[in-house]
């Protein structure tokens, strides 16, 4: 994967990059003729142990006659996305870049294969210090946190990040979108395979289960190709990127997220605040219609498809936001049926839905009946408050209380959250 890769981006470099150099850094003995032959300059280092050769790419910073440089993992691919942020960049006169391109991104103020920075503005005595430290024991990972705590504090003043994650809006220092560039799929910083498809950060095999999954109207397809394509696939399929703090404020909900609580996400989106939950110390689960969703969450949460079972009394709390709005009333019943026996005694099922402006009270002046309702343009991901009930009950559990009802007239729609727990 690194070979192949190092050897794609070798091939992409005069076309996104021209006029700069790759220079490769390597272990004694590598195999570099092809790599040579496209243009490289190559660096051999002996040999490394563990992931201490993450640090030898470090040495141009220090390098007399370099004007800047940038960092970049060798099985991500150079795009056209990040070489106009780099462009940005060199327009700003800032000493540093950094992107955030993934919700996975947000752990990070600089991530260790998307930045760069300007030659002789890194001071000289860092350079033996952090060789000392990639000498010892690394692993993967532990450049973006050694990024964090040696190099952003020095070039924080001077710093320009990119940023497509929305909770990093909210930083201190210089932050802006990516500039327009020409269509490409993908986020900066993706890893891809030997095969050329992309890997989800942290992914494992998603579950396999032969258990029925809902799919009306192509659900199922539609969703694991949005989480597959990932980029701007996601944008427009409105995947939210959300902090956790977004999600558990909009649910009603924060008081009930407590360290070592198990907690269910439902809807995984682009999967940083399942990360979050995580990093609390929550003993995270994941449910999502599509495997590939799934997937990219399993380094740190326990993954569950439709029709699988839950454990039951398992989760002191399962947290649904804008997840009801995609699903069909069978697919949310069956959800339903699925969730309320997995809650402990005293558990919490925070769930978002839209109801038909005018049902609260079972009336609705635009239609006779739910069914006819749901035909009109805003009205097929609607559900009155008694359907949510009917299948609530009919899982055996019961409504708590409403805990956010406010009127959407342009959208002829309330927004609802119910907090719903298992009947005694």
């Amino acid at each position: 994967m690194y070979v192949r890769g190092m050897v794609e981006n070798a091939r992409l470099a005069p076309e996104i990059y021209p006029g700069w150099k790759v220079r490769v850094y390597v272990e004694d003995g590598a195999d570099t003729a092809e790599l040579e032959a496209l243009g490289c300059e190559i660096r051999r280092m002996g040999k490394a142990v563990g992931h201490a050769g993450m640090g030898w790419r470090l040495a141009p910073a220090w390098e007399p006659g370099v004007e800047r440089v940038i960092f970049r993992d060798a099985d991500s691919r150079l795009n056209v996305r990040e070489a106009a942020a780099v462009e940005d960049w060199i327009d700003s006169g800032l000493a540093a870049h950094a992107m955030h391109d993934h919700a996975y991104h947000a752990g990070h103020a600089m991530m260790g294969g998307v930045w760069g920075v300007l030659g002789d503005v890194l001071p000289a005595e860092l350079k033996p210090r952090l060789e000392s430290i990639y000498a010892g024991h690394m692993a993967k990972g532990d450049d973006s946190r050694l990024l964090d705590r040696e190099i952003f504090p020095l070039v924080r003043g001077s710093l320009l990040t990119h940023s497509s994650v929305p909770v990093l809006a909210k930083l201190e220092w210089p932050a802006r979108p990516f500039p327009e560039h020409p269509e490409w799929q993908g986020f900066v910083g993706q890893q891809v395979g030997d095969d050329g498809v992309p890997i989800w950060p942290g992914a494992k095999a998603a579950p396999h289960s032969d258990a029925p999954v809902a799919d009306a109207d192509g659900m199922l397809d539609y969703w694991e190709q949005v989480h597959r394509r990932g980029g701007l696939a996601e944008v427009r399929a409105a995947l939210t990127g959300a902090h956790l703090a977004d999600h558990v404020d909009a649910l009603k909900a924060a008081e009930l997220v407590i360290p070592g609580k198990s907690i269910l996400c439902i809807g995984v989106g682009l999967g940083g605040w399942v990360w979050e939950l995580a990093q609390l110390g929550c003993k995270v689960s994941a449910l999502d219609i599509a495997p590939a969703a799934v997937a990219k969450v399993a380094g740190f949460a326990k993954g569950y498809l439709p029709g699988q079972e839950l454990p039951a009394g398992e989760f002191d709390l399962a947290l649904s936001h804008w997840v009801t709005p995609h699903m069909p009333p069978a697919a949310l019943a069956a959800q339903v049926k699925q969730v309320v026996p997995a809650l402990k005694s005293g558990g919490v099922f925070a769930l978002h839905f839209n109801e038909p402006l005018g049902w609260k009270d079972g009336q609705d002046p635009r239609a006779k009946d739910w069914n006819e309702a749901r035909k009109l343009k805003y009205a097929r991901s609607l559900f009155p408050r008694a359907v949510i009930e009917d299948m609530v009950h009919g899982a055996g559990g019961k409504v708590l209380r409403y805990a956010y009802e406010v009127a959407a007239p342009t959208h002829s729609m309330t927004v609802c959250v119910a907090h719903i727990g298992r009947k005694p």
